[in-house]
């Protein structure tokens, strides 16, 4: 028990002090996505970030400790994931809401959350991992990609369904799903199109399930889904 003790505080403390590295780890991620400034995150801070967060469970062979800290670092995750959608995607969205232009928005900030999730998780990469590990915790979370999908989607569909579903049959007629020969940068665009709502498909059994389900339904009346 005495032992337990000790490890949970050195743990602790860890924790504490990693938790500003993190902090900072995520400001040189958005300044190298934002400003386009490639001294920031780069392969030595990668490696700093990553190996500190994994040090914290290796400092205890506690099973209890590594489920708190699974937690928690899981919490941080979602966290982070959320500012970015609330404070850069949403904010960049509102902008087009009655634009056509809406729905090339959406794929253009997909596509940049997306490049921000795989740099974030370099550094809860051991969340995924312990998440896996049915000693560790008692459910099975998400992989940590999908669970990042599920909040752009989740938060999209929410603030922007109707117009998402007002527009789609416009963007049907006008033949931006149809397969066009000779137009590579039409056809481009129409894969990306293909491919986004790909992604989002197995998003329709979560908890957005509903409106998706709608989006959906408008792309089979038109045979684009099946």
């Amino acid at each position: 028990m005495e032992c337990t003790k000790k490890a949970t505080e050195t743990v602790t403390s860890m924790a504490y002090q990693t938790w500003p590295m993190i902090t900072e780890s995520i400001e040189k991620i958005e300044k190298k996505l934002d400003q386009n400034n490639d001294q920031e995150w780069n392969q030595e801070d990668q490696m700093k970030a990553s190996l500190a967060v994994n040090k914290i469970f290796l400092a205890t062979p506690y099973v209890e400790i590594w489920e708190k800290l699974t937690k928690g670092l899981h919490t941080k995750y979602a966290k982070v994931l959320i500012n970015r959608l609330m404070k850069k995607v949403i904010p960049s969205l509102e902008q087009k809401r009655t634009s056509k232009l809406l729905f090339h928005q959406i794929l253009e900030e997909w596509s940049l959350f997306d490049t921000y999730t795989r740099n974030v998780l370099i550094i809860f990469m051991p969340v995924e991992e312990m998440g896996r590990n049915p000693m560790v915790l008692d459910f099975n979370p998400l992989p940590l990609r999908v669970f990042a999908k599920l909040l752009f989607c989740s938060r999209v569909w929410t603030e922007f369904h109707h117009e998402i579903d007002n527009l789609l049959p416009e963007m049907i007629d006008a033949g931006m799903f149809t397969k066009k020969d000779g137009k590579d940068d039409e056809d481009i665009e129409r894969i990306r199109l293909l491919h986004f709502f790909y992604e989002m498909y197995q998003m329709q059994y979560t908890q957005i399930g509903e409106l998706l389900q709608t989006t959906f339904n408008i792309l089979k009346e038109k045979k684009i889904v099946s």
